[in-house]
C-alpha cells in the first residue's frame, strides 16, 4: 500500500495548454489551469479526444492527475511524453490508466457536466450524489521532459471531459500517515420549515474534509512542511491522498482542496508532529 501522499508543485498551470478539439467558448483548454474544478475543459464530439501541455518550468514530474474526468469504467487515460517536440522522435513516459471511479452496482452513475455549459461541475440537470474523483497516476520516475500530452478515450462518452491537470512531483513523508485519520463531510444544503413543520431543501454538494496527523517527521519534513504552509496558507488547493490508489478506497480518501488547519510541533530531535485538516475545494 501507498504511501498517503501530497501534489503540491503543478507545474502545468505555467504550461502552454492545446487541445484536439474544445465544445465551446466556455470549455476552452486552458480551464485545466483554473485552480475552480467546476470550470472544465470539455472536447468536441467523439470518443477520443487529447491535450496537450508544454512546460515552461520543469522540475521533474513523478504523478500525474487528473479531477473530475467524465469517462466510464470503459474509458482510459494514456500519459505520454516527449522531450523534443510533441509527437516527436524522443519519447519518454508511455503509460495508459483506467479512471479512479466509484464503482457500486447499487447506484446507477451520473456523468459529469451533463446540462448546459458552466452550470457547476454536474450541469444543470445533473445529480448531486455522483461521487467526485480524482485520478493520480504515479510515474515510478522523475521525469524532465518538456512535452505531455492526455489521450482520453471512451466509447460511452461522446465528449471528454475534466476540471484540473497536475503534472508535478509528489511529496510523500518518511513515516506514513497515523491510524486515527478522520473523514467527514460539511453540509452546504440550505432547509427552511414551515409553520407546519414541513422541511423544504435546497440541495448542494457537500464537502469532504480529511483530518489526520504525521507523527514523525524529520527535521527536514519539518522545515519542508513550514514553508508549504507558508506558501498555500488556507487558499490555494492541492491534492491529497491518504490511500493514492484506484479503488473505492482510494477514490473516497482522496481530495483536492485546500488547508483548513494546519500545524507544526518540534517534539525531539529529528521526531515532529504535523496535525492537519484539507476541506475539499468544489
Amino acid at each position: 500500500m501507498a504511501n498517503a501522499i501530497f501534489l503540491f508543485d503543478n507545474q502545468a498551470d505555467d504550461g502552454v495548454i492545446t487541445a484536439s478539439s474544445t465544445a465551446g467558448g466556455t470549455t476552452p483548454a486552458s480551464n485545466v489551469q483554473n485552480p475552480q474544478r467546476s470550470a472544465v475543459w470539455r472536447s468536441g464530439a467523439g470518443t477520443t479526444s487529447q491535450l496537450n501541455c508544454t512546460l515552461s518550468s520543469i522540475y521533474g514530474v513523478t504523478h500525474a492527475a487528473l479531477v473530475d474526468v467524465n469517462l466510464s469504467t470503459a474509458g482510459t487515460i494514456r500519459l505520454q511524453s516527449w522531450s523534443d517536440a510533441l509527437d516527436g522522435s524522443v519519447p519518454g513516459v508511455d503509460v495508459t490508466f483506467y479512471p479512479t471511479l466509484y464503482v457500486n452496482t447499487a447506484l446507477v452513475s451520473t456523468a459529469w457536466g451533463t446540462g448546459p455549459y458552466g452550470i457547476g461541475a454536474y450541469g444543470l440537470s445533473g445529480s448531486l450524489n455522483s461521487a467526485k474523483n480524482i485520478t493520480i497516476i504515479p510515474l515510478g520516475l522523475s521525469s524532465f521532459d518538456t512535452y505531455w500530452r492526455v489521450t482520453l478515450s471512451d466509447i460511452n462518452t461522446s465528449y471528454q471531459q475534466f476540471g484540473r491537470l497536475f503534472l508535478g512531483s509528489g511529496q510523500e513523508l518518511t513515516y506514513n500517515l497515523t491510524y486515527g485519520w478522520q473523514a467527514d463531510r460539511q453540509e452546504r444544503s440550505v432547509s427552511v420549515e414551515s409553520l407546519g413543520g414541513q422541511r423544504y431543501t435546497q440541495p448542494r454538494d457537500d464537502r469532504l474534509q480529511l483530518r489526520g496527523t504525521f507523527d514523525f517527521l524529520t527535521d527536514a519534513e519539518r522545515t519542508e512542511m513550514l514553508l508549504r504552509m507558508q506558501q498555500f496558507g488556507q487558499h490555494r488547493p492541492f491534492v491529497f491522498s491518504v490511500y493514492p490508489e484506484q479503488s473505492n478506497q482510494g477514490m473516497t480518501t482522496t481530495v483536492y482542496g485546500s488547508f483548513s488547519s494546519v500545524s507544526v510541533s518540534g517534539l525531539f530531535y529529528n521526531s515532529n508532529q504535523l496535525p492537519f485538516t484539507v476541506i475539499e475545494e468544489l
